[in-house]
């Protein structure tokens, strides 16, 4: 009995290490990491009731990228005089784009117009003021399958080598520290907002 006992002993030493190995492989180290920032009125101001925000985030697991996304929204009020946004048409028509820096720029993504936000303010039932808001988004996943990464552009684009002629769309690999900044391109480029993304 007793080596019986030292056998069964002897054999859960010896099988322990890979129970526990192919505990960890079955359900993963998974880490979730963001990045995220407000984008403000910047360079001169020229529309200082513009707003909005991105967020990169990513998930690993054992150590493998296994998605990565990329999103930023920007809010611009019209008109806006200081962007030349006459009316909702030139809203919608609109050249937004999110340019990201770090040592210099690397990706520029282009914003798609999603909505025209209304609000009416009354008083005793009479309109007083009505203020309408253009919102642009770029929303970007990279998701690994069988086979390899898929990109997903769920609104926007981004161009991920600004080295290139050619685009190159993708997500952008975003480092902490790194500098979003928010421009409208018309017959010159116009920066209205920035930020600096951090956890």
């Amino acid at each position: 009995m007793a080596h019986k006992g030292k056998l069964v002993l002897l054999l859960l030493g010896f099988l322990l290490p890979f129970l526990v190995a192919g505990s960890a492989a079955a359900g993963g180290s998974k880490v979730n990491f963001r990045l995220q920032t407000k984008l403000e009125p910047c360079c001169g101001d020229p529309e200082p009731e513009g707003e909005g925000k991105a967020e990169y985030r990513t998930q690993t697991v054992n150590g493998q990228l296994k998605q990565e996304r990329f999103r930023a929204e920007v809010k611009i009020p019209v008109p806006s005089a200081g962007l030349n946004i006459a009316d909702a048409a030139a809203a919608e028509s609109a050249d937004v784009r999110v340019s990201l820096s770090g040592g210099g720029t690397y990706a520029v993504c282009r914003l798609e117009f999603v909505e025209l936000e209304l609000e009416n303010d009354f008083e005793d039932g009479i309109l007083i003021e009505s203020k309408a808001t253009a919102v642009y988004l770029v929303d970007v996943a990279r998701q690994l399958k069988k086979g390899g990464y898929q990109l997903r552009e769920l609104n926007g684009s981004c161009d991920i080598d600004t080295a290139t002629v050619d685009t190159q769309n993708g997500v952008p690999a975003v480092q902490s520290g790194d500098v979003a900044t928010a421009t409208v391109v018309a017959s010159g480029d116009t920066d209205f907002l920035d930020g600096t993304l951090a956890e």
